[in-house]
């Protein structure tokens, strides 16, 4: 059996962006079941990013899947959590705007 180790770095895609934060919402929900019902915002964010992510992978354009990120991400800044005791919904964030950044740049001007 043999390996071979390369030191190239694989460049995250918009899917994969989308499918860390969608991990991390997942998580938050798994840790902390009762934010879910008194923060309908973590769950319409949940969704958005899974449209967003079932577009990406199928070949939608990329101004349309851009659409879901952003509205998830609208959803996650108007949750009122302190974000310094959730730390999954800044990294979360931080997720999902990569992935709407890297949506941009398949636009193009």
């Amino acid at each position: 059996m043999l390996f071979l180790l390369t030191e190239t770095a694989v460049a995250e895609t918009p899917a994969m962006h989308v499918r860390n934060a969608l991990m991390l919402l997942t998580l938050l929900r798994d840790m902390h079941p009762v934010l879910v019902p008194l923060y309908p915002e973590l769950t319409q964010a949940e969704r958005r990013a899974e449209a967003a992510l079932v577009m990406i992978e199928h070949g939608a354009p990329a101004r349309l899947s851009s659409l879901h990120v952003a509205k998830a991400l609208r959803a996650l800044l108007a949750t009122d959590l302190d974000w310094e005791v959730i730390t999954e919904i800044p990294t979360a964030c931080t997720r999902l705007f990569r992935a709407l950044f890297a949506l941009w740049t398949e636009v193009g001007p």
